[in-house]
């Protein structure tokens, strides 16, 4: 890397630390506040009381998990010191005043490239440091966990009273353009020893006392073989590493399959310590490792050129079309590229992928060279003829000039190895072949695990041997129990009983709990030129299936009020939409032809004219209509009736003390939480905002969810300043719609860190029990937070190979509540879905506060009889339906973002920008009869 980028942009990665440390404080100083303006406190973060473990079970089954235990039979003394590694850089010959420049190893660094060569650095220079300093590290490297990063665990006290610094010498094979340099050791000023065996100490429900220091320890100790073996280990972030040879660890070909546009599926582990009860169950204390097989996309090492020719067919000089621009940027935007054509071969990141080229754009003019064009001055300045004139050119942040972009031909750059293909680099057809890929069957994810255990050194490590760990050579296996399922139960008393996929048929006559009745609808075939679109007759044909399918579960629709053709552009949706609002058209039906995927996101924006849509992919329409695809009708009508704020079923439990948990009184909230770019997105004011969605049973029949979104500020999990508005929001609703107040409130609270359950407890929970205190609702609270994120695997102990993956799999009502749970929190493992492909990611549920008084069986049996509750298939989901519907509105929340900002047809008054105005505009907090229904289903 060229040095001063480097320093650069050292310094502007710690500037962006910073930012966000004062954020989040600003946050919890701004809670504290808006507690005290209402006489309140932040709670103390203390978890809820760990319950006793769950009796009830239909049936039981032995389960394997990827829990491997560290057992620690003699308690060792452990020592913490802090890194620093810098460098001073030899001086500019061109420099009159010589002045120090310095290079820091240690600091924080971004982008996949720069922390792989920053861990290479700081291993080579600690490796020369316990070789040239062995008076002071006498002992053998075992007794040395060096993190690469600034983290330093000693089994033996190093002879430093506070810190000491080690100069360590360069030469022309080591490090030729640093003068010198110097490896601090400094002893931490907190937590400077640790005893290994002494668990009681780093496991407490009261989150304040949390001591991370064992973990961590065992963690980096666990790290060491990887760390230090990079000829078979590529580390970039702590937990994870990617095999350079998997076949060499028992990996085929099959496991790392080549993808397209230069791009490849790396394999490799995740691993993480974590305590557990272990084998013992209740009331024991355990730390154990866990592993997890991990597939990533890579970018493979290639000239850019090469990877843009296989994104693209190139014309004649490297030319391309203008429709496929918009794909290579996407591509290649955040790629780690460095230059091929000088000497300094430093790493860059793609800003952009330009619309010109080294044949029209010019440099602006200087002494050397005139405003000549870029093709020009490559053949004038490094005697290259350019190949690819006509290839667009790469934009590359100017580190002098901000605001500004460098322009690079693509034949120029060579795309740096060690890096990550991001969510936005990915095409449709690229992340699917990757799940494809990803998804292996349980009894191919326990080989893995086994091979991936022994491919980072678990079961022969030394570091751990110098310890005195012990890693268990078998994971832990346990005993669940099978929940039974509920009842679902339709209008005219007709019921159905799930089997043990959790499916169910129900009787083909069976209507609908509620109906739904629509006065007057449309139905319009978008883009009737496309290749797929459906002619009049197929159309007309399915129109009258959806009518009599719905007519058959008791809905009252009737013919469309009009059926026609609309083009697929915004303002020819906006148009039509129009008209139908001011002839009263509740709702639109949309069979949607050719490949536009912009024209659904403006359709869903438009629902705030006040007009109900849904739409169907053409080729879906045909096959009902020529294959008689009875069953596929039938779920577009389920989702048509739950649109038009019907109910299609509801459910009981033959438990009556189980049943009490469905009760009217029982208000149930689910949030969930989209941040831009499908991860957290860039701080700034220009960035996109965090989608919150929200999801109640708060209409009037209890097993109803409808709900809404709200937008607020980047990057942020917490939820303190719309907690309040939002429950006061659906408390309000639960009132008019029930009568009274709720007598037990249960709250999901999707999108939440293990590191954040402090704040939730503290800053969170007081908002939500301050709006229950302002509408005179004494209901007791559960707070839970699902975690489908998580790296624990759950599958059965004993796995025929030849069945499919439903079968492979844990079935739904599965439920592991001792043994591989947290031995002080309240834990729970709930598998309620069905897995069709792959191994079953089976969601943990954290109760983070309860005075409810409930017992496990209640809380879980209602955690998985609301997985029943989407209503648009018959069968479970993965997560209750209140958190799985926050999160589809936090994805509606999104999908109205992007059309809003989008928009050619929207007027200058309303082009809102700041969340507030999204808020009053955009949401459905103004649209009541839109938000009495489920419009998202």
């Amino acid at each position: 890397m060229d040095v001063k980028s480097g320093l650069q942009k050292y310094a502007a990665e710690v500037n962006q630390e910073q930012q966000e440390l004062r954020a989040v404080n600003q946050i919890r100083q701004e809670a504290e506040r808006r507690l005290a303006q209402m006489n309140l406190a932040p709670m103390d973060p203390v978890m809820a009381n760990k319950m006793a473990p769950g009796t009830l079970a239909a049936s039981q089954v032995q389960v394997s998990t990827n829990i491997f235990g560290l057992q620690m039979a003699t308690q060792k003394n452990v020592f913490r010191y802090q890194i620093k590694i810098v460098g001073e850089l030899l001086p500019r010959a061109e420099e009159k005043e010589q002045r120090i420049r310095q290079l820091e190893f240690t600091g924080q660094v971004r982008g996949d490239p720069n922390c792989v060569t920053r861990r290479d650095d700081c291993r080579k220079i600690f490796s020369k440091l316990l070789v040239t300093n062995k008076k002071d590290f006498s002992e053998k490297n075992s007794f040395y966990f060096y993190d690469l990063k600034a983290i330093l665990f000693t089994l033996t006290p190093l002879n430093i009273q506070d810190k000491k610094d080690f100069e360590i010498s360069t030469s022309t094979d080591f490090y030729p353009y640093l003068q010198k340099i110097v490896l601090t050791v400094q002893k931490v000023k907190e937590k400077y020893q640790l005893t290994t065996g002494e668990l009681a100490a780093y496991v407490n429900p009261d989150l304040s006392q949390t001591d991370r220091s064992l973990q961590q320890f065992l963690e980096i100790a666990i790290s060491q073989p990887v760390l230090n073996d990079p000829a078979n280990h590529v580390v970039i972030n702590g937990g994870a590493t990617y095999f350079m040879d998997p076949i060499a660890f028992g990996f085929s070909d099959r496991d790392t399959p080549a993808m397209k546009e230069g791009k490849y599926l790396a394999i490799g582990a995740q691993k993480s310590v974590r305590f557990v009860e272990g084998p013992r169950g209740r009331n024991f204390k355990n730390a154990a490792a866990v592993v997890e097989p991990k597939k990533t996309p890579f970018h493979e090492q290639q000239p850019l050129i090469e990877k843009l020719q296989s994104m693209t067919r190139m014309g004649p000089g490297g030319r391309v079309n203008t429709y496929d621009m918009e794909a290579i940027r996407r591509g290649v935007k955040g790629l780690y590229v460095h230059t091929t054509h000088r000497s300094s071969n430093r790493i860059m990141k793609i800003q952009d992928l330009l619309n010109e080229t080294a044949r029209t754009s010019k440099l602006n003019a200087n002494e050397s060279y005139g405003a000549v064009t870029i093709e020009k001055y490559f053949q004038d300045r490094y005697n290259m003829r350019l190949k690819y004139p006509e290839a667009p050119l790469i934009g590359i942040r100017d580190q002098k000039t901000p605001g500004s972009l460098l322009k690079f031909p693509a034949e120029v750059l060579q795309v740096v190895d060690n890096q990550r293909v991001t969510t936005e680099q990915q095409s449709r057809e690229q992340i699917s072949q990757q799940i494809r890929a990803c998804a292996v069957l349980p009894s191919v994810l326990k080989d893995q695990i086994a091979k991936s255990a022994t491919a980072i050194g678990l079961f022969k490590n030394e570091y751990l041997s110098s310890a005195g760990v012990n890693v268990v050579s078998n994971p832990l296996q346990c005993t669940a129990r099978m929940l039974p399922p509920p009842t679902v139960y339709y209008g005219n008393k007709s019921t159905a009983l799930p089997d043990n996929r959790g499916t169910w048929r129900g009787d083909v006559r069976a209507h609908f709990l509620l109906p739904a009745k629509c006065n007057k609808w449309v139905a319009f075939l978008i883009n009737p030129n496309a290749r797929d679109a459906i002619d009049e007759r197929t159309m007309n044909d399915l129109i009258n299936r959806l009518v009599g399918e719905g007519a058959k579960r008791g809905m009252l629709m009737g013919k469309p009020f009009k059926v026609g053709v609309v083009a697929a552009t915004e303002e020819e949706m906006s148009v039509m939409l129009d008209n139908c609002v001011r002839n009263g058209v509740e709702f639109a039906f949309f069979v949607h032809a050719g490949n536009d995927t912009t024209i659904h996101g403006f359709m869903k924006y438009f629902e705030l004219k006040g007009i109900v849509t849904q739409d169907l992919k053409a080729q879906t329409a045909m096959n009902i209509v020529q294959k008689n695809q009875n069953l596929t009708m039938e779920n577009i009508v389920m989702k048509t009736n739950v649109k038009l704020g019907g109910l299609n079923w509801s459910i009981k439990l033959d438990n009556p003390a189980l049943n009490k948990m469905l009760d009217p009184a029982v208000l149930y909230i689910g949030f969930g939480t989209n941040h831009p770019g499908g991860g957290l997105g860039v701080a700034g004011t220009e960035a996109p905002p965090t989608v919150v969605g929200f999801a109640a049973n708060d209409n009037p029949h209890p097993f109803e969810f409808t709900g809404d979104y709200v937008f607020q500020e980047t990057r942020r999990d917490e939820k303190v300043d719309v907690m309040k508005d939002i429950v006061e929001k659906i408390l309000d609703r639960y009132i008019k719609n029930r009568g009274t107040t709720p007598k037990c409130l249960v709250f999901y609270r999707n999108g939440c860190s293990e590191g954040q359950f402090g704040d939730v407890i503290m800053y969170e929970i007081p908002f939500i029990k301050a709006a229950m205190k302002s509408k005179g609702c004494e209901a007791k609270l559960v707070v839970l937070v699902p975690n489908k994120l998580h790296n624990v695997r759950i599958v059965p102990a004993n796995i025929n190979r030849n069945e499919k993956a439903p079968e492979q799999n844990v079935k739904p009502g599965l439920v592991v509540d001792s043994n591989v749970v947290h031995p002080t929190w309240n834990e729970f493992y709930l598998c309620s879905h069905t897995t069709l492909q792959g191994t079953a990611k089976v969601p943990r549920y954290t109760v983070l506060y309860d005075d409810s008084g409930l017992s496990a069986d209640q809380l879980q049996e209602a955690t998985y009889a609301m997985a029943y509750g989407y209503q648009i298939v018959k069968s479970p989901t993965s997560l209750p339906a209140p958190a799985y519907i926050a999160n589809k509105y936090a994805d509606r929340g999104r999908t109205m973002y992007k059309a809003h900002v989008t928009s050619e047809t929207l007027p200058a008054n309303r082009r809102f920008k700041t969340n507030e105005e999204l808020n009053n505009g955009i949401t459905l907090v103004k649209f009541d009869a839109l938000r009495g229904k489920r419009i998202n289903a």
